[in-house]
Formats: structure tokens, C-alpha cells, sequence
């Protein structure tokens, strides 16, 4: 199996999605919706070439259509004779006054809208995966970071929800462009209707008709105004930009545990005979965490490829950037998918090492403290610039301490053990608690979950979490 081969990672389900087989039923279905509609608009199209249609529409013969493809150079008009075979009551009708991009645009967005869906499916799994552990992680303390330097606490949850937003946003996006999502609909050679027109006998009524039918039988409500041949490509590059969303979650999340397992304070579920290394047998790479970051990065190289294909459209139609748009979009979804499925893998089974956390938090926090401990000596009548000067001395000689000497901070027990600081082990423990110095993070997510992830998943028809399970390595 090659590592880098985009067909070993895709679902099963997405391939469906990107197949011939599902490919051709859509344009059965396209030739469907046309017949009915023109049926209904008065066109001479009886309810038996419709019903035989739709008996035959899963019969399809890929390898016949294969051989005539190459026998006419014209997919359409393959796809159409093969059909014309199974449904032979229907054959002179089928594809009635359309042309060639009112099938294949038209069945491009219809795909891209099946595809799309999967995807939300995907990551309402990951917003539910993750919803679980934000909330059984709200309130343990960890080491927070800036610019990768230790920096105020936070808590495991208040972090990862950071990640659940993320999430949260990207099926919002997804959803926006279904929603918002325009049909090419019935616009004939060069967008002027000029085929349907004459087929109406010339009644414009009829047309306009006509072309919302078809584009509501097929599950759209909004229908593009003006198109040329083909649709505007906008449409394709806004929903490429919002799948790109699914990337840059995958890499923050990829990094975050990346930088975490290094840290040992956190790792990605890991099977029980992963070999990490043929010669260090001790090594558990993060490999879904690398997979996150490298298929978040390929998918965002190939947004600039249909951006150009966008732009360099020519008049009413060109095809010079044809296999740049198929081959960028269709591996935009695979990439997208299998960035999903990689989450949802992720986010199942995270593991949490909460003492080794806490020994990371124990050798920073006290530093953090000082200012605090500088604070409850004043109180008990010490002088506050004389409580500066001491703990500025301790602070700098446990530095040269833990950092040139290798040995662990014990900038606490200097400070109980001077006579010149007011305050006892019982002060100094409570005063440098790890909850005193996470602030509302425990609230945040509280709320956060109850005001916006439980009524978003409710919304999406998710209840509940879907978290396979959830490892907090205690005592072990």
C-alpha cells in the first residue's frame, strides 16, 4: 500500500460520491427531473417514458458507456445511448433540448453539494467527540504557552475547546454554501435558453417554468440568473475556500497534540502493536497527528489551482482549465475527507498523562507566584519593595538553578525556609494552587457548552457525545 496514495485514505463513502457508477446515476437523475419537468410544462412526454426512466435508473453498463465514449470522444452522448438501451421508451426523449453542460454542471453541483454533506456528518462526529472531553477536562490545570514559552495556566478542556470551536465554525461554513448554494439549472449552449426557447415555441413563461421545475426537483431552491455555458466557477472556489477551513483545523490540532505528545502530557490514541520505530523500540510516533498537519497542508495547495482555473474562464467557455479544476477539486474532497475521518480517529481517544501535567505545571508555576507571594507578605506587614528584592534573588538562583544545573525548582521551599518572608508551608501551598491561576477557564467552557455546542449539536440533530473513550492516565 503506498502512504501517499489519497485512494488508501478516502471513506468508502466519499469514493461512492467520486465514482462513475454514482456519477451516472446523477445524470439519470438530471434526465429525470428534465423529462417530468418538460412533461409539465406541456411537452409531449408520457408518464410511461418517465416510469421506465425511473425503473432502469440503477442499471447502468459502465463498460459500455466506457466503449462508446471512446467510440464518439463524448461522454454525453455515451452516457445517453446507454441509457436509451435499459430504457428504450424513453430514448427518444432523453436529454431533450439540453446540452452538454446542463448535465455535467449541473451534476458537478450536485456532487459537490452529496460530498459536502458528508463532510458536515463528519465533523458534527468530531464537534460531539470533542464536546465530551472539553467538558471532562474543564477544570484540570495544564501549562499554557505562548510563542511556545510557558506562560499563565489553562486548563486541558479550556485548550482543547479552542479546537472545538475550530470545528464548530467549519460546519457552519460547510452548511452556509449548501444553504446558499445556487443550480446552474436549464441554461442551453451559451446561457441564453436558446434551445429551450424553440422547443417552447418561443414562450419565455414556459422557459423560466421550465427551469424551476428541474432545478427544485432536484433539491435546489436558488437559481442562478445569468450563467454562460457554464455556471460562474465562484461557486466552486467559495466552497473550495470553506473545505480549506477543515484543513487549518486539522493542522492546529495536529500541531497542538504534536507539541503536547512531545511534552508527554498528551497523546493521540495509540494501537496496542503500533511500531513507532524499526530500531527505537520505545517510540510512539504521532502519526495521526503528522496525517492531520500533511493532508491539512496538500489540501490548501490546491486552492490557488482553482482560483486560476476561476479566473482564466474566456468568454462564454474554455476548456484549456478543465483537468486543473476536476483533478484540484475532486482531490480537495478526498483530502477533506480524509481529514475527517483522522479527527474523528483524534478525537475518540485522546490521552490524557494528568501527572506528568501536573509535574510540568510544578516546575513553572512558582515563578508565575511571585507576584502573588510578594502581595500576601505586604499583608502581613512585610515590606513590599524589601519582598521584591529577596524574591527577586531567589528567583534569578533557582533560574541558574534548574537551567544551567539540571536540578528541579525548589524556589518554594527557599521561600518557606526565609525567615525573612511571613509566610508558612500552609500559605505558600494555598497561595500557589494551580485552580488560583486559571481564572474563568472552567466557567468559559461551562458556558460554551451550555449556551453554544449543546443547542448547535441539538440543532444538527445530534444529542449527546459520541466519544469512544477518554483516557486520563491516573496512578499508573
Amino acid at each position: 500500500m503506498s502512504y501517499l496514495d489519497l485512494e488508501n485514505t478516502t471513506s468508502p463513502e466519499m469514493k461512492y460520491i467520486l465514482s462513475d457508477e454514482n456519477m451516472t446515476k446523477i445524470y439519470r437523475r438530471i434526465w429525470i427531473a428534465l423529462a417530468e419537468a418538460e412533461q409539465q410544462v406541456g411537452l409531449n412526454i408520457t408518464d410511461a417514458q418517465i416510469a421506465q426512466m425511473r425503473e432502469k435508473c440503477d442499471e447502468i453498463d459502465l463498460d459500455l458507456i466506457n466503449k462508446l465514449q471512446k467510440r464518439y470522444g463524448n461522454l454525453t452522448i455515451a452516457a445517453i445511448e446507454e441509457f436509451g438501451k435499459v430504457a428504450p421508451l424513453a430514448e427518444p426523449i432523453i436529454h431533450l433540448g439540453a446540452t452538454t453542460n446542463d448535465l455535467i454542471d449541473n451534476g458537478n453541483l450536485i456532487w459537490m453539494k452529496e460530498a459536502t454533506q458528508l463532510l458536515i456528518e463528519k465533523m458534527l462526529k468530531v464537534v460531539a467527540n470533542l464536546r465530551v472531553f472539553v467538558d471532562q477536562y474543564k477544570d484540570m490545570p495544564i501549562l499554557g504557552y505562548t510563542r511556545l514559552q510557558a506562560a499563565q495556566p489553562v486548563t486541558v478542556g479550556k485548550r482543547a475547546a479552542v479546537w472545538l470551536q475550530d470545528a464548530m465554525f467549519d460546519v457552519l461554513a460547510l452548511q452556509e454554501q449548501i444553504d446558499g448554494m445556487y443550480f446552474r439549472g436549464l441554461k442551453g449552449a451559451t446561457g441564453t435558453q436558446a434551445s429551450f426557447f424553440a422547443l417552447l415555441d418561443g414562450d419565455m413563461d414556459k422557459v423560466e417554468k421550465l427551469d424551476r421545475l428541474f432545478s427544485q426537483k432536484l433539491g435546489f431552491q436558488k437559481l442562478m440568473p445569468i450563467t454562460s455555458q457554464i455556471f460562474t466557477r465562484k461557486v466552486e472556489s467559495k466552497l473550495m475556500s470553506a473545505l480549506a477551513g477543515i484543513a487549518e483545523t486539522s493542522q492546529k490540532v495536529g500541531n497542538d497534540i504534536r507539541i503536547l505528545a512531545m511534552l508527554k502530557e498528551l497523546e493521540e490514541p495509540v494501537p496496542a502493536e503500533q511500531v513507532g520505530s524499526s530500531t527505537m523500540a520505545y517510540k510512539r510516533n504521532p502519526w495521526i497527528a503528522e496525517d492531520l498537519v500533511g493532508y491539512g497542508k496538500f489540501l490548501i495547495t490546491l486552492l490557488p489551482a482553482v482560483f486560476q482555473a476561476t479566473g482564466q474562464e474566456m468568454l462564454e467557455q474554455s476548456c484549456d482549465n478543465l483537468a486543473v479544476r476536476i483533478l484540484s477539486i475532486a482531490n480537495i474532497f478526498k483530502a477533506a475527507d480524509t481529514c475527517c475521518e483522522k479527527l474523528i480517529t483524534m478525537t475518540s481517544g485522546i490521552m490524557v498523562y494528568d501527572k506528568i501535567i501536573k509535574r510540568n505545571l510544578e516546575q513553572e508555576l512558582p515563578f508565575m507566584a511571585i507576584e502573588n507571594i510578594i502581595m500576601e507578605a505586604a499583608k502581613k506587614g512585610a515590606d513590599r519593595q524589601d519582598m521584591h528584592h529577596i524574591l527577586k534573588e531567589i528567583s534569578m538562583e533557582t533560574v541558574r538553578r534548574v537551567r544551567v544545573e539540571g536540578l528541579d525548582n525548589n524556589i518554594l521551599e527557599r521561600v518557606i525556609e526565609n525567615d525573612a518572608i511571613p509566610l508558612d508551608r500552609a500559605d505558600i501551598e494555598r497561595i500557589v494552587a494551580p485552580e488560583k491561576f486559571i481564572g474563568m477557564a472552567a466557567r468559559q467552557v461551562e458556558r460554551f457548552i451550555k449556551e453554544d455546542v449543546d443547542p448547535f449539536l441539538s440543532r444538527n440533530g445530534v444529542t449527546g457525545g459520541t466519544m469512544v473513550c477518554c483516557n486520563t492516565y491516573k496512578n499508573k
